[in-house]
């Protein structure tokens, strides 16, 4: 009868026959995450700013929405992951685009659908998204099915709320960023956004300043981090692509030079 031979790495004993699965386990966690998130829902609300101080930049920005449209349906057809979309404008008020609609089916946004007009509700935006993605998904998420990822984009502080108030905005916060599988961001480009959602306990990894106007350098770089972490390459919301607008920076450059000979 042969004898198993215990083996220690680092104060844990395993008998030698298991050692290469335990190995495996614990140098290899994210390929199991990967592997683990293929067919779990990702419900992503993106929640954009409409307000009248986004008049000069609709365009642009516009056409980075629809990238990031394109873009998700893209990785889609490569991975299969399941994925719905809502897509808001807000200014004083809130109106939703498209709502809980499936990556293959969203259409892209027109420009008689957003444009600018209006103050900046921001509590009541963040507040009303959470709440409708709650509704909407958290029975699932709570199983272990689906994600809950809800970015804002804002380009100024809160100054209309009707619904929401400050420390509302603050126990949602500190409720729904503690929950597994919730993901919630800010992008602005006014910097007292930033610190009110500071002050809110927002999480600082998950705001990101721009200036005025690195707008649709910001648009970009979220719809890269949605990507990367809709494909699982991020196991979690990562807002941090400066390199990644650099590359694209001069792959435009390039192709507007290309474009005049």
């Amino acid at each position: 009868m042969s004898v198993d031979k215990v083996v220690g790495i680092r104060n844990l004993y395993v008998v030698e026959g298991h050692l290469y699965q335990l190995l495996i386990k614990m140098i290899c966690p994210m390929e199991q995450e990967v592997n683990s998130k293929k067919d779990v829902l990702l419900d992503y609300t993106f929640v954009l700013d409409a307000s009248g101080s986004m008049h000069r930049e609709i365009p642009e920005v516009l056409e980075e929405l629809n990238g990031q449209i394109r873009e998700l349906k893209l990785k889609f057809k490569e991975t299969l992951r399941p994925c719905r979309i809502t897509i808001v404008k807000f200014d004083t008020d809130y109106v939703v685009l498209r709502d809980s609609e499936s990556v293959a089916d969203v259409k892209e946004i027109e420009g008689e659908e957003y444009y600018s007009g209006g103050m900046t509700a921001l509590y009541d935006a963040i507040g009303l998204a959470v709440k409708r993605t709650d509704a909407r998904v958290d029975f699932q998420v709570r199983r272990g099915e689906a994600e809950a990822l809800v970015v804002i984009f804002t380009d100024g502080g809160e100054n209309a709320s009707s619904e929401f108030t400050g420390p509302d905005i603050q126990k949602i916060l500190g409720d729904y960023q503690e929950r597994v599988g919730w993901e919630i961001a800010l992008i602005g480009t006014d910097v007292s956004a930033i610190m009110d959602m500071g002050r809110r306990n927002m999480r600082r990894d998950k705001m990101r300043h721009y200036n005025q106007h690195q707008k649709v350098e910001a648009m970009f770089s979220l719809g890269q981090s949605v990507s990367e972490y809709y494909t699982t390459k991020d196991s979690s919301l990562n807002l941090n692509k400066k390199e990644l607008w650099i590359r694209e920076q001069l792959r435009r450059e390039k192709e507007q030079e290309r474009q005049k000979k």
